[in-house]
């Protein structure tokens, strides 16, 4: 199956030509999704909102290593104008009681957030990075405690030395095989 505007999966959808399905050939699955020219968008440009990563990946850590968890490299010219910014969302479970556990998030192989001694059972993560000049980009981030509405801030502040961001990491250490899942990733941009 090739790619398709979405109204092309089925003839009974009404037409909508600024979504394109990206589906893997071989087995038809949806890989990414792309909306284009969406009025209201950033100083950056056309509002568009594409989906740049998504996985279910169901993947433990190694004990005592750091364990990548998502390594996601973006295209070339993929963050460019001022204003446009990148969301990142992951979802986590605690295995274990152990409180040694980390998770780190890396821009272009720098460190940019630690989250350390994560209190609770499972976690969803939001992050988001805007470019605010071709040398720095605000950070910004909180976890949603299990199912409570109590939201702890991670990762706020400005960061600098980066242009185009290339690469997003995202690894955990534990102890123990096992301690830590990571069950779900996704990374957006809006802009362009």
């Amino acid at each position: 199956m090739a790619d398709k505007k979405f109204n092309e999966f089925s003839y009974e959808l009404p037409p909508v030509d600024n979504v394109m399905l990206h589906a893997d050939p071989t087995t038809g699955i949806i890989k990414k999704c792309e909306v284009q020219d969406l009025p209201g968008g950033g100083s950056g440009g056309g509002g568009n909102v594409k989906v740049l990563y998504t996985g279910a990946v169901n993947q433990s850590n190694v004990g005592g290593v750091e364990t990548d968890w998502m390594n996601y490299d973006m295209p070339a010219d993929t963050v460019v104008n001022d204003g446009d910014y990148l969301q990142l969302y992951f979802y986590i479970r605690k295995n274990t009681a152990t409180v040694a556990k980390t998770v780190k998030i890396y821009i272009d192989g720098i460190l940019v957030t630690t989250m350390n001694d994560l209190s609770v059972a499972y976690f969803t993560t939001t992050y988001e990075l805007a470019r605010l000049s071709n040398t720095s980009y605000q950070k910004n981030g909180f976890y949603r405690r299990g199912l409570s509405n109590l939201f702890e801030i991670v990762g706020s502040g400005i960061i600098t030395g980066f242009d185009q961001i290339t690469n997003i990491k995202v690894t955990a250490t534990a102890p123990s095989t096992g301690d830590m899942t990571f069950y779900y990733g996704k990374l957006i941009l809006f802009g362009q």
